[in-house]
């Protein structure tokens, strides 16, 4: 459903080309979700329940120069050029930090990102920590008792359900694996003939599937590779290899190790010396407040993977059948900027795979996938892409509120120079940056473009409101990680076991209340320059949490 625009509108879109589809953010896609629902249910979050890629997913980012605004500035992607990154800084010289916020452009056509046909595989979790609710811990003596609406399951199926419309008949093939202490095959990887084929495999998935059991998740994985394996005569380079893995990640049976599953996905997410070996990838819903994204986080780390997490029947459903696109389509498998010689590196915020490498590159990202929620008129570029959860995700240019607006993602690179200050008289640098990358195809390409950097400054420097708004996010992260750490690190290990997860209540020390309350501070100051009301999200939860006060045992708070 496209968003009502005036003629005037119209004419002015035909300068950027966009239009509004659907919805501007896709809710519970990131890391972030997890931290919200458990601190609105009154529980403790883990400190990897919120990342910076996460938070800065549930953002848009205006990274755009005064030129770029007043349309004056030069083209900066050349017609199918897949990547040609954007550079602004930010200067904080009380800190002596440097800022430097990548954005990422294209001048691919809209064509190129319609999705490939489609080998894949659901690999459903049907363990008895399943038939919980959304909103409780399953490994917890008494918290189930009050619950009531749709467990795990049910929005598990349902959302399947949704997800099948999205296959088209005589064209992709689907399978199923159903997975508990053991796995099973549910439906050989096959294509749909017919609407009467689907409608009889939804009425049984709907009808047939029961819960019980422990959680295997190798077992389920493998099994699933092995549907691939049964068909390797018929696969074809065209298609794209997926599996998509639901559960609540909370193994307790076979290989209890995070890093052993991550081995076996990042062995068949790449090929093989032979090129022998068949090329999967592995989509992650996580599914709950207990969810474990601790385990997540370790999995979903592996090239082409990409990791979503589930707080509700809706969201379920949701996330399934309105984004089906996003959950199966990847753009490119790396990119890697260069090393500059008078700058080093102190972080890199956005993916935490992009990091300094011992190879000299400033920073390395797996892998970029298209995000397309908002649709191109004819003949349009995407031109902008953004980060998402764990990965970069691409983004188009977007109407916001029926006004043409660019907004894209951010990776921020906190970088300090090695040059002395007082060496030169000019607060500029000209560095020359070079971006390496492949394509899905493991074709390389690169590009390089000349920046000129803003090093030194007396007062605080910012490009634009969109480089600031991600240094204020990132602060924000800074802390409530800060926050979380320094409350757990006084409780006891009263975990089942390595990655079943138990609920804490939620806790706020004085000492924590002290740098909670000037972080809110600084973030009202810096909310109100930068003049994004979405920012009301982040200072509800400071102020809930500066003011906290344990009310037995429960927390949960209106806001939300």
């Amino acid at each position: 459903m496209y968003q009502t625009i005036t003629k005037q509108e119209k004419s002015d879109l035909q300068v950027t080309c966009y239009k509004l589809h659907t919805h501007t953010y896709l809710e519970g896609a990131k890391t972030t979700s997890n931290f919200r629902e458990n601190i609105k249910e009154g529980y403790m979050p883990l400190e990897k329940d919120i990342t910076y890629e996460g938070l800065f997913y549930d953002y848009s980012f205006d990274l755009r120069s005064e030129e770029d605004k007043a349309g004056t500035a030069e083209e900066v992607c050349k017609v199918n050029e897949l990547f040609c990154p954007y550079y602004v800084e930010a200067i904080e010289p009380e800190a002596k930090s440097i800022y430097l916020a990548v954005g990422l452009n294209s001048g691919i056509q809209e064509s190129e990102f319609q999705r490939r046909k489609l080998n894949l595989v659901v690999v459903l979790d049907i363990s008895g920590s399943m038939n919980s609710f959304f909103n409780s811990y399953y490994y917890d003596a008494n918290r189930n008792s009050g619950n009531t609406g749709k467990s795990k399951i049910e929005g598990a199926k349902s959302a399947v359900i949704g997800l099948l419309k999205h296959i088209r008949l005589n064209e992709d093939r689907f399978g199923m694996v159903l997975f508990d202490s053991n796995s099973r095959v549910y439906r050989p990887l096959e294509m749909i003939k017919s609407a009467q084929e689907m409608q009889q495999l939804q009425t049984r998935i709907m009808e047939d599937i029961t819960i019980g059991g422990s959680t295997n998740m190798e077992s389920g994985f493998m099994k699933a590779i092995a549907l691939f394996e049964g068909i390797r005569g018929q696969l074809h380079p065209s298609f794209d290899n997926r599996i998509i893995f639901v559960t609540d990640a909370m193994p307790n049976t076979g290989m209890i190790n995070g890093n052993t599953l991550a081995d076996m996905m990042k062995r068949y997410s790449q090929h093989d010396e032979e090129h022998t070996r068949i090329r999967v990838y592995t989509t992650f819903i996580g599914v709950g407040v207990d969810m474990n994204s601790d385990l997540i986080e370790q999995i979903s780390k592996m090239q082409g993977c990409n990791y979503y997490s589930i707080h509700g029947y809706d969201d379920f459903v949701r996330k399934f059948d309105n984004d089906f696109l996003q959950l199966n389509s990847t753009s490119s498998s790396s990119l890697s900027q260069s090393h500059v010689a008078s700058l080093d590196i102190v972080d890199v915020y956005g993916s935490p795979n992009a990091n300094a490498s011992s190879n000299g590159n400033l920073m390395f990202v797996h892998t970029l996938f298209p995000l397309l929620k908002i649709k191109p008129l004819k003949k349009s570029k995407v031109r902008f892409f953004c980060n998402k959860n764990i990965y970069i995700y691409v983004y188009n240019v977007y109407v916001l509120y029926n006004k043409p607006s660019f907004f894209c993602g951010v990776i921020l690179l906190q970088l300090r120079t090695n040059k002395n200050q007082n060496d030169t008289d000019t607060p500029f640098q000209e560095i020359s940056l070079v971006s390496s990358y492949k394509d899905r195809d493991d074709r390389e390409y690169s590009s390089q473009k000349q920046v000129h950097l803003r090093w030194k400054s007396q007062d605080r420097y910012y490009a634009n409101l969109g480089i600031r708004k991600a240094v204020l996010l990132t602060k924000y992260v800074q802390t409530v990680k800060q926050w979380i750490k320094q409350e757990r690190s006084h409780l006891a290990n009263n975990d089942v076991n390595t990655w079943e997860r138990q609920s804490t209540s939620l806790q706020v020390s004085e000492t924590s209340k002290i740098f909670l309350l000037q972080m809110k501070q600084l973030f009202e100051q810096e909310m109100q320059v930068i003049g994004d009301s979405k920012l009301q999200q982040e200072l509800d939860i400071l102020n809930f949490l500066v003011d906290y006060e344990p009310k037995n045992n429960s927390s949960s708070f209106s806001i939300f």
